[in-house]
């Protein structure tokens, strides 16, 4: 659990809290071990970082696990289609299996190499069931753990249709 906690100065800190039974052979709680670590200093940093990523006029989505769930979407990004946070991103949007978008976020996710696309179509069902085409380019990062692994796929799209429009003309 996070919690704040008020210090002899009167400011207050964030911590988190985390507790673990000890059990006896009988599977009965018989103790409990826990810990407490000040996060003040990086929940700050987190706080700052999110509310610069909310006001980016880009969209900016945050995938996680090899069902790539969004678990992050700022305003910039629904403002294209609607808020699916916590939904895998095939179901939230069937319409980007015919797009080719399945083989660039699997490929991402097992080669663990980001990628940069340029001038890619995107077509969006938004809320309403109305139909959202535009072109962007689109930034793609994977993020790792301790041992390298996969754990997220970090993204930013930047709408280049006005400008892939007036260069056409």
């Amino acid at each position: 659990v996070e919690y704040r906690v008020r210090m002899a100065d009167g400011t207050y800190r964030w911590h988190i809290a985390r507790a673990s039974a000890v059990r006896d052979e009988m599977k009965k709680i018989i103790s409990w071990v826990g810990t407490t670590t000040d996060i003040h200093d990086q929940k700050t940093e987190e706080d700052k970082l999110k509310s610069l990523l909310m006001q980016a006029p880009m969209p900016i989505v945050l995938f996680k696990g090899p069902e790539f769930v969004i678990d992050f979407m700022n305003p910039a990004s629904i403002s294209y289609s609607k808020d699916s946070t916590g939904k895998p991103l095939f179901k939230a949007y069937p319409e980007l299996e015919t797009q080719g978008f399945r083989q660039i976020m699997e490929s991402i996710y097992q080669s663990g190499k980001g990628i940069f696309l340029t001038d890619m179509p995107l077509s969006l069902n938004k809320a309403d069931g109305i139909s959202v085409e535009r072109f962007f380019d689109f930034f793609y990062e994977p993020l790792k753990d301790e041992k390298g692994k996969v754990h997220s796929i970090f993204n930013i799209g930047v709408d280049v249709t006005d400008k892939r429009n007036a260069l056409k003309r």
